[in-house]
């Protein structure tokens, strides 16, 4: 879930000015970083009876992951 972030958030910014470009890849590693970050404490600190809504959690995330990979692939790019 965490690269998917990444891979949306350089997706998004292929088209954008240079400034929009390191602000979207800023804000995806940002979001990496916490996913990733907070799922390792989760397992780290979470009790077994919590492991089913973890990782529940974790495939909703990535559903809307792949919503997100359907969106950036009807990105057309604006004629100026």
């Amino acid at each position: 879930m965490s690269s998917g972030a990444v891979g949306i958030s350089l997706a998004l910014a292929f088209y954008k000015t240079e400034k929009q470009k390191v602000q979207h890849i800023i804000s995806g590693l940002i979001i990496a970083i916490v996913l990733h970050t907070a799922f390792n404490l989760f397992i780290i600190n979470g009790v077994e009876k919590n492991l089913l809504l973890i990782f529940g959690t974790v495939w909703i995330g990535i559903v809307v992951l792949l919503l997100m990979f359907e969106k950036v692939k009807h990105i057309k790019k604006d004629i100026l």
